[in-house]
Parts: C-alpha cells; structure tokens; sequence
C-alpha cells in the first residue's frame, strides 16, 4: 500500500499514534508548533485537511520521518502476501523466517511510509506465533489507531486478528459477540472459515454448547478442505477431538485423531502433532488413566496449552508430589498463555494440597472451584474438582456431601449424553 501522507485521515491518526506513544498532551503539541489545540485536535480526527508545511512542521515536531527505501519497499512488497499465505496454511517456519528478515529492519519500517502495514504484520505474527507477546498490547494499539490505512482487504483480515486477541485476554463474552456481529459483513470467505472456528474454539470451554461448537469446527473444516487448505483441516479436526473426548464419543474421537496424526507426521508438522498429543492425554485424563498420560507429557518436545495444568494434576494423582511440585514451579516462571484461569486455579489448589495437607482451607477452596467449575460448565475442571473434593469428604467420612456433589457431576454427564 502506498497514500499520501496529506490524507487527513491518515495524517491525522498517525500524528495523534505518535503524540500517544511520546506521553504529549494535546496542548503540548500544539504549543510546541505553535497551533491551537483546537485546530490540532481537529487534524487528528482527519475533520480537517491541513496544508503540507502544516503537516510537514507536525512531523517534524513529533520526529516523525516518511522514509522510503526502493530496495526494502520492494522487498516488502514481495513477502506483504505471502507472508498471510504463510499464517493461513499455518507454515511457522517459513512465517518466522520471513518476520525476522523484516525485524532486521524495524528502525526503518516503523519510520516508514509501510509503518502501517508492517505493524499489522507484526500483529498477525505475534497472534498466530505468540512470539514477541510482550509487545502485543503495544503493537495491537497502534494497529487499531491505524486501522484508517488499511485497504478493505487487510480490514476484514484484521477481525480474525482482534477476535483471536480478546480471546487470549480472557475477553471471551466480548470475543463471541464482536465475532457474531462482524460475521454478516465479512465477503473474504477465508475470514469467514477462521471467524467460525474461533466461535467454536470459544464455546468449547461451555459443556452446554459442545454440539454448537462441533459445528462451527465443521462449517471451518469444510471450507478449508475445498480450498486444500489441510493442515487448517486438520486444526479443526484437533478441535474437534476434545469435543468427542469430553462427549465420549470414543470411536469417532480415535478414527479422528489417527487421521490427524497420519497427516502431522507426513507433514512433519510438530505443532499440530504435539496438539493431538494433548487430546490424546485428555483421553487418559477422563479415563483416569494418569501413568498413560504422563507417559505421553514426559516425552513433549513443546510445552503447549495445558501441558502444564494436565502433567501436574497427572503426578499429583499418582502421589509423585515432588515431581508435581517441581512442574509447578516451572510452570509459575512461563507467565503466558499455557492454561485458562480457572485452570490456574486447580494448579494452584494441588500446589495447597501437596505443601498444607487437605486441610479446612484446601476443602474450602475445593468446594468454591467445584462450585465455580459448574458455574463456568467447564467439563474437564467439573471432572477434576468434584474428584478432589469427593475424595476429600471421604477420607473425612463427610459421604452424605460427597454423594450429592458426585451426583452433581452425573447430573453433566446426563446432559451430555
């Protein structure tokens, strides 16, 4: 993309980005270029159509400089696209290797006139990759403020990078109605398929909603699969697989994940391996199947969602305390995106147990997470929270409370089934 930089519009937006990201008040800025406020705040929400030396002194007071560079335009240029062919067909090394060539020159991209673009590279890469997370709020913020510059095309990619960020802020309420009200109004139908999955990947968390998700895995599968876009097929298969777990549809849960694992393996496709990996453990983790699940953990070449969160609960079950401990002691260094907060939750009530014994204040918070657990209709954590606690009450002799919290999580089951 190439445009002018008197467009007000865009001019106005980049000089209020560029006032943000300096900390300057809007009166600062105009004092220090000699405009009123007034008039300035009215360039910034492109009302008004400044003359050039009004735009020119503007970027010289905030520094800004519109560099152009033929040689790394033109590389742009090339790699623009097939950079979101690279995200799409979810190839990470060559996504990685084309985004740290750009990185060698973020001084001159970001003081470029492809400033725009390439922030919204950086987004989608961030997103897709969780590399470089620590900038993610940062960079999704000047994107936004930006959004003005993007052609219609990158504005309707941008909706699947925005819902993907709610969701990884735990904004899932936010995330399922962004995503329902923008999904009329999308005509890229690689959009669509992505926006799809993210509505089933949002509701898979929500037992009542399981069939509804497998659904929309379905609606993203299909049109990937007439697109030949496969390992995209295949994510949605994966996603589907925790659904036939938990709903117990066990027969089409294993034809399904050999068919994944077969084309993860032809593909040498480590990423989508590892994630079928995890089904497999959540297999075992419903079946009470431990030593089968940390066998599959013990041999992870990644630590990916809920690694964590399954290989602890796994030790703890078999009373391999020190080595749960160690686990959570790893896992409270990460400090990112490997389990959901009420997943936290459980870590941290095991962490109580294996330190405290099962003390009143570990029955206490085993009850509040069953409780929330059933709230949320989280399945596996309803599975895993009324175990801990019924045992808990047993060993208590408390039968009459455990009989009625167990009868709770059959209760689930009925639904379900």
């Amino acid at each position: 993309m190439s445009y002018d930089i008197i467009d007000p519009k865009i001019t106005g937006r980049r000089i209020y980005l560029a006032r943000h990201q300096q900390k300057l008040s809007l009166r600062s800025l105009a004092k220090r270029v000699n405009l009123s406020h007034g008039y300035l705040h009215r360039i910034e929400q492109g009302i008004v159509h400044p003359s050039e030396e009004t735009v020119l002194k503007l970027l010289d007071g905030l520094n800004i400089k519109f560099l152009d560079h033929k040689k790394k335009n033109v590389y742009f240029d090339n790699v623009y696209e097939e950079l979101y062919n690279s995200v799409l067909y979810m190839e990470s090394d060559k996504t990685l290797e084309i985004y740290n060539t750009l990185k060698k020159h973020h001084d001159y991209y970001v003081n470029s006139t492809r400033f725009v673009e390439y922030n919204y590279i950086r987004l989608k890469v961030i997103l897709d990759l969780r590399i470089d997370y620590e900038v993610v709020d940062e960079v999704f913020a000047n994107v936004r403020i930006m959004e003005y510059a993007l052609n219609a095309k990158d504005k309707e990619r941008l909706c699947v990078l925005k819902g993907i960020y709610m969701i990884l802020k735990s904004d899932l309420d936010g995330a399922w109605d962004y995503i329902q009200g923008v999904l009329p109004t999308i005509e890229d139908s690689h959009v669509r398929a992505r926006l799809y999955y993210l509505l089933g990947f949002i509701i898979t968390n929500d037992y009542l909603y399981y069939n509804q998700a497998l659904n929309y895995f379905e609606k993203s599968r299909e049109f990937f699969e007439l697109h030949m876009n496969y390992t995209r097929v295949h994510r949605s298969k994966a996603m589907q697989q925790i659904l036939y777990v938990f709903l117990h549809r066990f027969e089409e849960f294993d034809q399904s994940l050999k068919d994944t694992v077969h084309f993860a393996l032809r593909q040498n496709n480590k990423p989508l391996y590892h994630f079928t990996q995890v089904n497999r453990v959540r297999y075992h983790i419903i079946q009470e199947n431990y030593k089968e699940a940390l066998e599959i953990l013990e041999h992870f070449e990644v630590e990916i969602f809920q690694y964590y969160f399954y290989k602890v609960y796994s030790y703890f079950k078999l009373q391999r305390n020190v080595e749960a401990l160690n686990e959570i002691k790893r896992f409270r260094a990460k400090h990112g995106l490997l389990v959901t907060n009420i997943d936290e939750q459980v870590i941290s009530l095991i962490e109580h147990a294996i330190i405290n014994g099962m003390d009143d204040k570990y029955m206490e918070r085993c009850k509040a997470l069953c409780d929330l657990a059933h709230k949320q209709h989280d399945f596996i954590v309803i599975q895993i929270s009324t175990q801990l606690y019924t045992e808990a009450l047993e060993a208590r002799r408390f039968y009459k409370e455990a009989f009625i919290y167990a009868d709770k999580f059959l209760a689930v089951l009925y639904k379900l089934h």
